[in-house]
């Protein structure tokens, strides 16, 4: 069938309806698999924050909402404390009214958490986070200390301008590391240390400009070396000078583009499909998932997820589908929904159970509307309303685009499919021209104009608006980042935060998959190297023959 969206040919599996039937949905999905994300994704802001007041103490707060939202924002003490019951907006369900309205009333009023961060200590700029300390505009990331302008990052130390990194230290610039350790301008690397500008490598040691190695030591440009010729040919390149930085840069992409490409990143897993899956069973289309069994069009999940269609950035799941940022168990269409079970057409619900169409309810159950009912009640209420979505043509799909509290170009929907202006729109998603606000500062100075070298920068950056030479963008540097930045003798980004984030999403390929052959053997692989890509891509067989 043809997805009512984007009008690309889709197909809904057998056993996706199947799955669809066990769970009580009778009708297909009319959008394809990424339409589908898309528009979860659209609910979710990780990186977009202004500064506000809470709405009952009246303190100054970080905030994932700008002005023009209706509902109050609290602060973290003030949302989870005794001064307000989300069951005091409770009410009767209207069988007159579409469902998708009544549910935005709710939406409208009822009071919003400020920012999700969790058990962090002096890391107020960070969203969609846990456990972390002395962090600053890093988002989705946990257990992390001293970390800077990061994405999804877990357990790492002291890493700026990084993404998708796990127990990693030291690292600058890097994209798909683990366990890395003083890293820079690096992608696919593990268990390594000191890889400079490096690609696909395990196991290695002082490496610089170099792929595809294993266990190696004293490379330099894809050449052993001595330990003496290699440190003396290290003393010849200056990082901390900018023009010297971004031409290595684009050599790395060179080398890149001209390294053997395995086609999928795979690792211990079992009849699996998608890119970046690990100590997986039976995930088709699923794409960077951890410790997950019997998923299907799935993104971002962490930790033991076992049965899930059609869920985004989510955390210990069973038997749910087509939500997003939560855990539990049957789950579905539902969002922000935290151990809890049971929950469905719902927007933050925490430690709750047999919840429906219900947001913000906390440790209660048997709602609808926020109204509390008993079990006899909830069942006969609940099933009342499917009847009624399934005439309004509500019951199986997924939250309207206009319920989002967020405009397209806020959330992490135009970080991994992004949208112009004109096409987010003409889709039917909000869009936000003022994102930024200005920065504090002395003056601005154009990023082109900042001296060549880290060594010539004065302290009185840090008193400076720079503006970003990409886009006129403004942003500061921080005394964090500019002395890991003196320590390491790297240069000044001459980009904003944001952009450097963009710049290294695009080194990490869509979420499609491909058909396409090995480039050595002819057979037959799901890459998500698309056709018109110039990369060498080898299966599993060929690629071990040539690597290790």
């Amino acid at each position: 069938m043809d997805c009512q969206n984007c009008s690309s040919a889709f197909e809904n599996p057998p056993e996706h309806r199947e799955f669809l039937r066990s769970i009580g949905i009778e009708t297909e999905p009319t959008e394809c698999p990424t339409c589908r994300h898309q528009r979860r994704m659209a609910f979710r802001n990780e990186r977009t924050l202004y500064r506000g007041e809470c709405g009952l103490c009246k303190k100054k707060i970080v905030t994932i909402y700008d002005k023009s939202f209706q509902a109050p924002v609290y602060c973290s003490d003030c949302y989870w404390g005794t001064g307000w019951d989300a069951l005091s907006y409770g009410r009767e369900f209207d069988f007159n009214t579409p469902f998708f309205d009544q549910l935005k009333d709710l939406i409208d009023v009822i009071p919003r958490l400020c920012l999700n961060n969790v058990k962090s200590d002096n890391s107020d700029y960070c969203n969609q986070c846990a456990g972390n300390k002395d962090c600053y505009l890093t988002f989705a990331s946990d257990d992390s200390r001293d970390c800077h302008f990061d994405h999804w990052i877990n357990r790492c130390e002291d890493c700026l301008n990084c993404s998708n990194l796990a127990d990693c230290k030291l690292c600058y610039d890097c994209v798909d590391c683990e366990n890395a350790y003083h890293c820079v301008f690096s992608q696919d690397v593990s268990n390594s240390s000191d890889c400079f500008f490096c690609f696909d490598m395990i196991g290695s040691t002082s490496c610089f400009m170099s792929s595809s190695q294993r266990n190696k030591e004293y490379i330099f440009r894809n050449e052993k070396l001595s330990k003496e010729d290699y440190e003396n040919k290290m003393k010849e390149i200056h990082f901390g000078n900018h023009a010297v930085y971004e031409e290595l840069k684009k050599e790395f992409l060179q080398m890149r583009s001209e390294a053997p490409h395995k086609y999928v990143h795979i690792l211990n897993s079992e009849e699996c499909t998608g890119d970046y899956i690990s100590s997986s069973k039976g995930c088709l289309d699923c794409f960077d998932a951890f410790e997950c069994e019997d998923c299907r069009y799935c993104y971002n999940m962490v930790h033991k997820h076992f049965n899930c269609r059609d869920v985004s950035h989510v955390t210990e799941l069973r038997n749910s589908y087509q939500c997003m940022s939560c855990i539990g168990e049957e789950i579905c269409f539902s969002m922000h929904s935290w151990y809890s079970s049971d929950v469905w057409y719902s927007d933050v619900v925490n430690t709750s159970q047999h919840i429906f169409g219900c947001v913000g309810i906390q440790h209660k159950e048997y709602c609808i509307l926020n109204k509390q009912y008993t079990k006899e009640e909830f069942d006969n209420m609940r099933e009342k309303i499917i009847e009624h979505m399934k005439k309004t043509g509500e019951w199986g799909q997924y939250f309207p685009k206009n319920l989002s509290a967020f405009s397209y170009n806020e959330t992490v929907g135009n970080d991994y499919l992004p949208l112009s202006k004109h096409d987010a729109i003409a889709q039917g998603f909000g869009w936000k021209d003022d994102i930024d606000e200005p920065p504090n500062a002395t003056k601005v100075i154009p990023a082109e104009r900042l001296p060549e070298t880290i060594t010539d920068t004065p302290d009185e950056i840090l008193q400076w608006a720079l503006q970003s030479q990409e886009t006129g963008r403004t942003y500061k540097i921080t005394k964090q980042e500019l002395a890991f930045l003196r320590e390491h003798k790297l240069p000044i980004p001459r980009l904003h935060p944001d952009e450097r984030y963009r710049a290294r999403m695009k080194l990490r390929n869509p979420r499609v998959l491909y058909d396409r052959e090995c480039t050595k053997c002819q057979k037959d692989v799901r890459t998500t190297y698309s056709p018109e890509r110039i990369e060498r891509i080898l299966c599993e067989e060929c690629y071990r023959g040539e690597v290790y």
